[in-house]
């Protein structure tokens, strides 16, 4: 893989860490409820397939799916990231 297209999905992931700490630490959520950085970042999580939608309006984040595009991501470094690394960045 492209090293640039790494490093953007790296930093784009590392810029919605907040995001990603709300879904991974609560209930599902409701997209009127939060703020709009972060209804930004759930939009750009659903483009990644990273959260789903469901029946009104809650979002659940698809851990699967984030723990395998991390793998992939970071085959090319020195050491994996997961999504606590990520969240606690």
């Amino acid at each position: 893989m492209d090293m640039r297209l790494l490093n953007s999905v790296l930093t784009a992931l590392t810029e919605m860490a907040p995001t990603l700490k709300l879904l991974d630490k609560s209930e599902p959520l409701r997209e009127t409820d939060l703020a709009l950085p972060h209804r930004d970042n759930l939009k750009r999580l659903d483009k990644l397939g990273l959260v789903c939608k469901r029946e009104g309006g809650n979002y659940w984040l698809k851990r699967q799916q984030l723990k395998r595009l991390l793998e992939r991501e970071s085959r090319g470094l020195a050491s994996s990231m997961t999504l606590q690394d990520l969240i606690n960045a």
